[in-house]
């Protein structure tokens, strides 16, 4: 079970803007807060963040798939709870070795973001040259990825409620022979070596017919563990509104995702179910202190809980097993013998067996929160806009067991 909570506290003074400026709707977000699209000239791609509910993944960056142009987004597994992808990249790979994250601000603080959902953020910007990196320095070596969240409205409340459902399967497994033809090529790869064949006759005819499954057996694995669907949902409410001294937008969430693998948790009791489940909140508050003064406090937080009836190098992965069920012949053994014990051989594990009995449970509790106390905005001239002095504190804290 994964905690993350991000609470930022911002405090700005507005200020004076150039006519011209007032009447532009379309701005852009900028290193140092925002500016209007005309004044730009730096390399910045812009997407909403409603323009990625067409797509229904739980993960963020999946979502960010072919969205902005020179953001490359390496997909990696697509397992629940472990689809994170395997790499972002900012007009292609700037940094050899180690060190070639690029760098993502939530709100003004560096954070993650891939358990953030569409429903909350009102825009993702992504700054690629120079001229828009320079503020970071080297650590924006690699390129930055800015997230600003949705804020409230001077406007009656409105409250809004949506649901996906769907389902899920495997764009591709591969497709493996039968018995049959594997003992028969097996057969012929050994007298192609000059070798006796292995297999008689007899084994042939009982492998074609299925007439001896115990001791001649034909199995699909991939069929025996997983299922053609596995379904998905979401669920979002959202209330936004406030009045011209304060301002509101509150985010509640919650996605459930069940994986592929087959459901074991009623055949025996030292199995789990695949699924992954996640609980979005989040409350922005914008208040006018004075006709200059106004306040932001960001308080958002997420909780993730993975299940796995298999595990892999310490976490609840299916990497193991379908490595396992890759490696197995057909004939290897059968999935039950006639005793109804599970079967096997000394080379290699039932997959039935590691879903049913060999599984590891993992409780992975993450804290996370982010303290940005004071964020002033000064009053400049009129053909310019205001630039922000970020001072963020983290507080980070990992218990597992």
């Amino acid at each position: 079970m994964i905690f993350t909570f991000i609470i930022c506290f911002n405090v700005y003074s507005k200020a004076q803007t150039s006519i011209a400026d007032s009447v532009l709707s379309n701005t852009v977000i900028v290193a140092y807060g925002t500016q209007p699209s005309w004044m730009v000239s730096e390399a910045i791609s812009t997407i909403k963040g409603s323009d990625l509910l067409q797509s229904f993944t739980p993960n963020l960056g999946n979502r960010l798939i072919g969205r902005i142009p020179g953001l490359t987004v390496n997909q990696g597994s697509g397992e629940p709870g472990a689809d994170s992808p395997s790499g972002y990249f900012i007009r292609g790979m700037n940094t050899y070795g180690t060190g070639k994250s690029l760098l993502v601000i939530v709100d003004g603080v560096e954070s993650s973001f891939e358990s953030l959902v569409p429903e909350e953020i009102e825009s993702i910007s992504v700054l690629k040259d120079a001229s828009a990196l320079a503020i970071y320095g080297p650590r924006g070596a690699n390129g930055v990825i800015q997230i600003n969240t949705k804020m409230g409205k001077d406007s009656p409340m409105v409250v809004k409620f949506s649901t996906q459902h769907g389902f899920t399967q495997a764009d591709r497994l591969p497709e493996f022979l039968g018995s049959y033809d594997y003992a028969t090529l097996y057969n012929e790869a050994l007298v192609n070596n000059g070798l006796t064949e292995r297999y008689t006759a007899v084994d042939l005819d009982a492998y074609k017919t299925g007439s001896d499954p115990y001791f001649h057996p034909d199995v699909d694995w991939y069929k025996q563990v997983l299922r053609t669907t596995a379904p998905a949902s979401n669920y979002n409410l959202n209330f936004t509104g406030g009045n011209a001294g304060v301002r509101y937008f509150v985010l509640l969430n919650a996605l459930t995702r069940d994986g592929l693998i087959q459901k074991s948790a009623d055949q025996s009791e030292k199995s789990l179910d695949q699924k992954y489940s996640r609980f979005n909140v989040r409350t922005n508050i914008d208040v006018n202190l004075t006709k200059r003064l106004s306040a932001t406090l960001l308080i958002g937080g997420s909780v993730e809980n993975k299940e796995s009836p298999v595990s892999s190098s310490g976490l609840p992965t299916s990497t193991g097993l379908f490595n396992n069920l890759s490696m197995l012949a057909p004939n290897a053994f059968p999935v039950y013998n006639e005793n109804n014990t599970i079967g096997g051989n000394s080379l290699y594990s039932n997959p039935k067996a590691d879903i049913l009995y060999a599984y590891l449970l993992l409780h992975l509790f993450l804290l996370t929160a982010f303290i940005q106390p004071v964020l002033i905005k000064p009053l400049l001239m009129q053909s310019f806009h205001c630039r922000r002095m970020l001072l963020g504190i983290p507080f980070i804290i990992r218990l597992v067991r």
